[in-house]
């Protein structure tokens, strides 16, 4: 944000910032899904240095409490997170960690009284000034499914998604229990054959990036794709 101020001058809240900067390559608390399977088939191929392996299509169904929009008071505290020091969220997770349950009402005030949580809340009040000081330990502890703002060519390209991550105790999705995962294997072999394919429905580089540089990188290689094919037509 400070070394491009201009690029995040219209996202309003910290979720916002974290799709944009998720999508200039900078990792964040954030995956990204789509809506579109076919979107998805597109990305499990196209690994170019992955070529030589199999691709997996993730299919995730999240329970209905799971399921979150952009303006939820749940997932502007887990995006605020990102605001933590490594050492302010340690304290927390510590927290979370050391008691099994934090339903008791003293607990509960203790956690909300941990000083990184008032500091968590106070960004969270710099994008809704209304929000109060009730955060629940459960909603820092959970993957949430969010639908975000279409205000973003590549989330509207791409069918985008994004599944955000609290404070977990494991390390991928498929441990949670709010989750159900199926996954499709794509042959090696079969990536450029369904590149292809996808390519004829025009889901390609060009459409799912609409920044410049990767409508010329398509271009480029239909171009090259094409000469060589002549190439080899005209060879003796």
């Amino acid at each position: 944000m400070l070394e491009a101020p201009s690029e995040f001058g219209m996202d309003k809240s910290m979720f916002d910032k974290l799709v944009r900067a998720q999508h200039y390559g900078l990792p964040t608390r954030l995956l990204d899904v789509s809506l579109n399977p076919l979107v998805g088939l597109y990305f499990a191929c196209n690994e170019t240095e992955h070529h030589s392996k199999d691709g997996v299509v993730e299919i995730f169904d999240f329970l209905a409490s799971r399921v979150k929009f952009a303006d939820s008071d749940t997932v502007s505290l887990i995006s605020n997170l990102a605001r933590l020091s490594d050492q302010e969220k340690d304290t927390i997770r510590t927290f979370l960690n050391s008691n099994e349950t934090l339903e008791d009402k003293e607990k509960l005030k203790e956690f909300r009284c941990l000083a990184p949580m008032k500091r968590l809340n106070q960004f969270v009040r710099t994008e809704k000034p209304y929000f109060l000081d009730i955060a629940k330990p459960v909603d820092l502890q959970r993957y949430y499914f969010v639908y975000p703002l279409k205000n973003n060519r590549r989330v509207i390209a791409q069918s985008g998604a994004f599944i955000v991550a609290g404070l977990l105790l494991f390390q991928k999705p498929a441990a949670s229990k709010g989750i159900k995962i199926q996954r499709i294997k794509i042959p090696h072999d079969s990536k450029q054959d369904i590149i292809d394919q996808l390519d004829v429905l025009n889901i390609n580089s060009r459409t799912l990036f609409p920044e410049v540089e990767f409508a010329s990188k398509y271009i480029k290689e239909k171009w090259t794709q094409q000469d060589n094919s002549i190439m080899q037509t005209d060879a003796p």
